[in-house]
């Protein structure tokens, strides 16, 4: 992930945004690690807006960040269950050949409208996605019924993404899963996706401002429930699904999602740099401090509650406390010039400046 980052402040670094296209390398591959905050949305956005050199701001008049962070790993097919790398992991069969699996929620199942109780038990659930040059696909599913390692192998798989990604784009594609659950039926799921690049220009996120383009995606499902024992079917309807989603090169997940459920938002997602850019800090065991230069907040890639103190250089204490890792430190109170962190035994050099 280190390239993407350096390739982020390469851009960031220009004077203007040209149209943008997403590519492959520009979504997740396996050994990636997914950043993104919970929010929940208070903006009065029109969120069909479409068009050419479009302009957004993201901050705290329009976001509610809840404090909390999902990381999700792109693990490698050669982690997964043996059982799945027969269905997603052979390279004869490039229609589900997948880069990565994850942690997937369990299916729900309407079990509840049987004429009785059938034991059935769902566990350790994955899925399965495809990151090529022409499209970024979820190709299934694999989950343990009832002790049992079973696999949906989508036929057709759910093009999420056809790539590259540009403005203008409008493509709908059909996908349709199924399990096959032992002592019961089968379970099946049958969607239409509609993806619309419908704009592209610059999100400002909470500062940063970012080149981007703006994906609509429409999801339309069934599902079915057939249970052998009774010769019943159990169809339900899923409410239509929209995802708008702001993507630009280099990170791997939207900078912004909003998600709506029948009209209706339902959830809301951003991007985590700080969580992101501590991933990568890690990586080199270094106690390292950022931003460097910094004028509202300093982070350090240590434990919550590890105990600090700030020196300016003539070696008098101006701040002290215990780290913590969701807010950071705050520097209001400090003024711009140059100053040491010790922090885990060590002695860090960084600077305030002004905003």
């Amino acid at each position: 992930m280190k390239k993407n980052l350096v390739f982020v402040f390469l851009i960031l670094g220009q004077l203007s945004w040209a149209q943008i296209q997403i590519t492959s390398a520009d979504l997740p591959h396996s050994g990636d690690v997914l950043y993104q905050q919970d929010a929940t949305w208070s903006g009065n956005w029109d969120l069909e807006q479409s068009g050419a050199d479009l302009s957004w701001t993201v901050n705290s008049s329009n976001v509610t960040l809840l404090g909390t962070t999902t990381s999700t790993d792109c693990m490698p097919m050669s982690g997964a269950p043996v059982a799945y790398q027969f269905f997603f992991g052979s390279p004869f069969d490039q229609e589900h050949y997948s880069s990565y699996h994850t942690v997937s929620a369990l299916p729900q199942l309407p079990l509840d409208q049987l004429p009785i109780s059938i034991p059935v038990t769902f566990q350790d659930a994955y899925a399965f996605y495809q990151n090529r040059a022409d499209r970024y696909a979820l190709t299934g599913f694999g989950v343990t019924i009832s002790g049992l390692p079973t696999g949906a192998a989508g036929d057709p798989v759910d093009v999420i993404y056809p790539l590259p990604l540009t403005y203008g784009i409008d493509q709908t594609s059909n996908a349709y899963f199924n399990y096959q659950i032992p002592t019961l039926g089968s379970y099946t799921t049958d969607q239409t996706r509609r993806t619309q690049v419908l704009a592209y220009g610059t999100l400002n996120l909470f500062g940063v401002d970012y080149p981007v383009i703006k994906v609509k995606s429409t999801v339309n499902a069934n599902d079915i429930l057939v249970v052998d024992q009774f010769s019943l079917t159990l169809p339900f309807a899923r409410p239509e699904a929209i995802e708008y989603k702001w993507l630009t090169p280099g990170i791997n997940v939207p900078l912004l999602q909003i998600n709506t459920t029948a009209g209706a938002v339902s959830s809301t997602l951003v991007y985590d740099a700080n969580a992101a850019q501590v991933n990568e800090i890690n990586e080199s065991n270094q106690v390292v401090v950022y931003p460097n230069p910094s004028a509202d907040f300093l982070h350090v890639n240590v434990a919550d509650n590890a105990h600090y103190r700030i020196l300016n250089m003539m070696g008098q204490e101006v701040m002290a406390g215990n780290y913590s890792r969701i807010h950071g430190i705050q520097l209001s109170d400090l003024s711009v010039g140059q100053y040491m962190i010790q922090i885990n035994g060590q002695n860090i050099r960084w600077v305030k400046n002004s905003k």
